[in-house]
Formats: C-alpha cells, sequence, structure tokens
C-alpha cells in the first residue's frame, strides 16, 4: 500500500480562510477609492449648486469693464471667479480673454463688482461683447476645484 497523505482539514479550512481574507482585502481597497473619489466630486457639486452666484450687470468705463456680481445663495467661501468674454465683431463669437479676478466671499444677497482691464481684456469696444462666461472656483484638498461654466447673455444684463 501506498502511504500518501493529503493535507489535514484544519490546514485546508486555514487556508481557505486566508484566501477569503485576502480577496476581502483587495475589493475594499478597490471600493474605498471609488468611494473617497466619489464623495469628494459630489461635495464639489454641492458646493457649486449651493453657491448661487450671478451677474447682474456689465458696464465699458474705459479703459475697465466692471462686472457686478451677485450672490444670491450660499455661504461656502470661494477661491475666486473667473470671467471669459465674447466678442462678436471677429464674426462670431469667440472668446478672447478668460480673466481671473480677486472677488471672494461674497456674503448672501450682497453684491460686488469686478473690474477687468480693456487692454488684459483685447475687448475695448462696448457693442462688441454678447456674452460673459463665469467660473466660480474652490480651493480643495487636491487644488483649484471649477465649478461648470455659466454663461450670461449680454443683453439680459442692460
Amino acid at each position: 500500500m501506498s502511504n500518501k497523505r493529503g493535507l489535514s482539514g484544519v490546514v485546508s479550512v486555514l487556508l481557505i480562510i486566508l484566501i477569503t481574507l485576502v480577496a476581502i482585502g483587495i475589493f475594499w481597497t478597490v471600493a474605498k477609492g471609488v468611494i473617497t473619489r466619489s464623495e469628494s466630486e459630489i461635495d464639489m457639486g454641492s458646493k457649486c449648486l449651493d453657491s448661487d452666484i450671478r451677474i447682474t450687470g456689465l458696464d465699458y468705463v474705459s479703459p475697465n469693464w466692471t462686472i457686478s456680481i451677485r450672490r444670491k445663495s450660499g455661504t461656502e467661501e470661494f477661491q475666486g471667479i473667473k470671467f471669459l468674454l465674447h466678442d462678436t465683431s471677429r464674426g462670431e463669437s469667440t472668446p478672447t480673454t478668460l480673466e481671473d479676478v480677486s472677488v471672494t466671499n461674497i456674503r448672501l444677497l450682497e453684491t460686488d463688482v469686478a473690474t477687468i482691464s480693456s487692454v488684459g481684456s483685447g475687448i475695448s469696444t462696448p457693442g462688441n461683447v454678447d456674452k460673459v462666461d463665469m467660473i466660480v472656483y474652490f480651493q480643495t484638498e487636491n487644488g483649484e476645484s471649477f465649478c461648470p461654466i455659466r454663461t450670461f447673455d449680454v443683453s439680459d444684463l442692460r
């Protein structure tokens, strides 16, 4: 007779438990990354929705553009606002500049004014601007996070 011995029942059970724990560890590592990434995206989306900031006026007094901004809701402090002016005199609505303006922490229902130099914007004729894009951004642990672009028609602002 041959004297072959297999693994004992205790060793088999221990191997199955060990393999199960390794599989759970791998699954948890992947799931935690997805959950954390989704959580930060949801947090940023909620900041953007909560901070209802609108352009209420656009004026040109040479050599500067002044943009009036009003906060309709939200209390979250934002890092800044970027503006993009669209010039119709070039045949189509072509963005000409992206100005970063130091307008921060407008309180609820308050209005603030941002000033953009016409030299920096490249647009010095008021009648040529037909749209203004506004991008609010927040400082997050990953750097700056931008809200979706909001476009305002200049004819609605005057």
